[in-house]
């Protein structure tokens, strides 16, 4: 381990377990047809060893000086068929439990990300987020910045992100493949340009609703880079020039909030890893890789080390704001007592 430092928070899985559960008839209504899942008339696959293979992951970590890596399962596992609610929730929380499982036989290489599924309500959002957390410590929880039902910046929702805030539960605010842009964007780019629009796009609704400046210990990881909001940082502010703040419940600038949030380094290039440190500052900038998705950075912390900035800022990024995180979350739950 000495030779691996490195603290990889945005990766994904699709556990062997579920597969293993899918395979056996364990779960009602999902069945496979060999690489693939199948629900119905829906077909999520092949997925192929690099989703799944836990050795396959622990060499490429060790490939690449990762001691750690934050895996969530593969948000499509969400999005590729519609589960009547009461199939919904079990699917979910299989999911999640095969996750636990898979990173509790990686030796502490793999840290589970677990799905809270939102699209039932704030209240069984935090029920689910509570039942998880319970049973598995992790660094943050994953959710869709475009859940099926209503936007993340609604009422409804109110009380789950207060609730997520008091607990210190950090939240990977992630895109689906099925999000709005959608309507306008054509398929063969729905991944490259369509998810770090509608991840954008939730931001900035959250924003103006006032959830951030509400909720000043809210903690959000803004994957992809945060999408195009730290590189158009000064044209949001335009909003405060043109005087039309008071027309939404911010009572900060968008840069100041972009500043309170964290951002993953799959912005893929040094370039644009060293705007977004210079936009939202070296202490909210941690190290991603998107793996094992060819769109993500196959030699991430390369791509760190190879941008114009310190080398204790490279060191910050690629393990030490990771490490603040995470035990930020664990030193809430020791004085708490849960």
């Amino acid at each position: 381990m000495s030779n691996r430092t490195d603290i990889d928070v945005h990766a994904h899985v699709v556990p062997e377990a579920l597969l293993e559960a899918v395979r056996g008839g364990e779960l009602p209504g999902v069945t496979s047809d060999g690489p693939s899942i199948v629900y119905g008339q829906n077909r999520l696959g092949p997925i192929a060893p690099a989703m799944f293979s836990l050795s396959e992951r622990i060499d490429w970590l060790d490939s690449e000086g990762i001691a750690e890596q934050w895996v969530s399962p593969w948000l499509d596992l969400f999005t590729w068929a519609t589960f009547p609610d009461a199939e919904r929730r079990p699917w979910v929380r299989a999911v999640n439990a095969a996750l636990c499982d898979a990173t509790k036989a990686s030796a502490g290489r793999l840290r589970p990300v677990p799905f809270v599924d939102v699209s039932s309500g704030g209240t069984a959002a935090l029920d689910d987020t509570n039942r998880v957390l319970s049973q598995i410590e992790a660094p943050a929880v994953m959710v869709s910045s475009a859940p099926p039902g209503p936007p993340l910046a609604s009422d409804s929702y109110a009380d789950f992100w207060t609730e997520i805030a008091r607990q210190r539960v950090t939240v990977l605010l992630h895109p689906p493949v099925n999000g709005p842009s959608c309507a306008f964007t054509s398929p063969v780019v729905q991944n490259v340009s369509g998810r770090v629009i509608d991840a954008s796009a939730a931001v900035v609704e959250l924003m103006i609703a006032g959830v951030f400046d509400r909720l000043p210990d809210l903690e959000v990881i803004v994957v992809h880079g945060g999408g195009f909001l730290p590189y158009q940082s000064f044209r949001l502010d335009g909003l405060v020039r043109a005087g039309l703040r008071d027309k939404t419940a911010m009572t900060s600038s968008p840069s100041d909030i972009l500043r309170r949030l964290w951002f993953d380094t799959v912005a893929l290039d040094p370039w644009s890893i060293e705007l977004l440190v210079r936009r939202v500052g070296a202490e909210r900038v941690m190290l991603g890789s998107d793996a094992p998705f060819p769109i993500g950075d196959p030699h991430p912390s390369a791509s760190v080390r190879m941008a114009d900035l310190p080398p204790d800022v490279h060191d910050a990024i690629c393990f030490g704001n990771a490490t603040r995180l995470a035990a930020r979350r664990r030193h809430s739950t020791d004085r708490s007592g849960n």
